[in-house]
């Protein structure tokens, strides 16, 4: 079977038993999500440390590739695979198991997904400062409202949406356009955005 993810675990654990035969290098190779990547390259490099100090030498090396959820999903599902196990914030589709029957996914990391946002506020003199440090509020955006600013119904800072959700900022709040950015690569968090 293939793995999108916990797999590893499971790897690392039988290859950490002692032996006397001298072990044979095992290169396990994951790339995916980069989301999680920066767990992965410590999971990685703690199995390694912890090997070498139980073992003396290390005999399993964990690379970890940050390519994105799409090409992590590829990669796994290539024949033959390119990778052990591969990383994805986003779900496999039943046409992904139709087309590589012996796929499985499992969960392995939690993660939030939120929006981030910059709204300066600029003095006269073209001094500019975050909205909370200019204010002493945090901007409050609501789901349906995050949804209608990336739907197109929300198109600016003072709409009454916004506003109603943040009295005490509505002399902070221009009439500016809300400009949407996004990620066009194949990105599982941007695969989250679209689907919930």
């Amino acid at each position: 079977a293939r793995f999108v993810l916990p797999v590893l675990a499971l790897a690392l654990a039988s290859r950490s038993a002692r032996s006397d035969h001298p072990p044979e290098r095992v290169d396990l190779v994951a790339a995916g999500a980069s989301l999680p990547n920066a767990l992965y390259q410590q999971a990685a490099f703690s199995y390694t440390f912890d090997a070498a100090h139980l073992n003396g030498e290390t005999d399993t090396v964990v690379s970890y590739e940050s390519v994105g959820s799409t090409e992590g999903k590829a990669r796994i599902s290539a024949s033959p695979p390119a990778t052990h196990f591969s990383g994805s914030d986003s779900v496999l589709d039943l046409a992904d198991y139709e087309a590589v029957p012996d796929l499985r996914m499992y969960p392995a990391v939690g993660a939030g997904v939120v929006p981030v946002y910059n709204y300066p506020v600029c003095d006269q003199g073209g001094v500019c400062v975050p909205l909370a440090a200019a204010s002493g509020e945090e901007l409050v955006l609501s789901g349906e409202v995050v949804a209608r600013i990336f739907l197109g119904d929300i198109r600016y800072w003072d709409d009454a949406a916004i506003t109603s959700l943040n009295p005490a900022l509505a002399g902070h709040l221009a009439h500016e356009e809300i400009i949407v950015v996004v990620r066009t690569d194949g990105s599982g968090t941007s695969e989250i955005w679209t689907r919930a």
